[in-house]
């Protein structure tokens, strides 16, 4: 299957729920449905009527927000974050 460099939809995105942000980020489901209200948190996607969060645009939201020298933001390795765990450290101290 060939992908359209010009499309911005990629097939290795991965959409979270509210639910898995939760568990990935330990920021409550309540506070992300608060930032959708107030239009202050990261992107969001309405699919099939479920909310939807792109984990990479969700990182990059998240780290947009560090205050601390870069050295104290991680990245996240693709393999952690399509992890069953759900334990997701996005930033130190």
């Amino acid at each position: 299957m060939q992908r359209n460099e010009g499309s911005p939809f990629q097939l290795q995105r991965r959409f979270v729920s509210e639910v898995e942000l939760e568990q990935l980020t330990g920021i409550s489901r309540r506070t992300w449905q608060k930032h959708r209200l107030f239009n202050r948190g990261p992107r969001y996607y309405k699919i099939y009527g479920s909310v939807r969060y792109d984990l990479e645009e969700v990182v990059a939201w998240i780290q947009a927000l560090s205050v601390g020298s870069a050295s104290q933001v991680l990245t996240i390795p693709m393999e952690e974050r399509e992890s069953k765990s759900g334990s997701v450290v996005i930033l130190t101290e």
